[in-house]
């Protein structure tokens, strides 16, 4: 472990599988994870609780991605925000970065030790 502090990290993603899985590989890490399945959930957890960095898909029933961070945004959360999405136009990617995302990961192109790394380098490296 690369601390005596856990890091927590919210992961909001209606994919259980892929959410479950990033979960475990970030416990195994060392972090904190809270998972929630839509955006509503995410949105009451972070007025209720403080994160690290917030790992969130977009696509998600009732309140998606886009309305998250549009209401992190207003909310001013001081954390880093890590979008994962199967979207990977540009103008998602742009819309997402304009809302506040620091990083944009497609997904299909990368493999979960992959987005394990992004999230250790923001948070313990201070790389975002």
């Amino acid at each position: 472990m690369f601390n005596d502090k856990k890091h927590k990290v919210l992961i909001a993603d209606d994919d259980s599988l892929v959410a479950d899985v990033l979960s475990r590989k970030l416990i195994t890490e060392g972090f904190e994870v809270v998972v929630v399945n839509d955006g509503q959930q995410a949105l009451d957890r972070l007025k209720k609780e403080k994160f690290d960095l917030l790992l969130i898909d977009l696509t998600m029933p009732d309140v998606d991605g886009f309305q998250v961070l549009s209401e992190a945004q207003k909310m001013d959360l001081k954390m880093p925000i890590l979008v994962m999405s199967n979207l990977s136009q540009p103008e998602d990617k742009k819309r997402a970065k304009d809302l506040g995302a620091w990083n944009y990961i497609v997904k299909g192109n990368v493999n979960t030790k992959d987005i394990v790394e992004e999230v250790r380098q923001c948070i313990i490296e201070h790389k975002c």
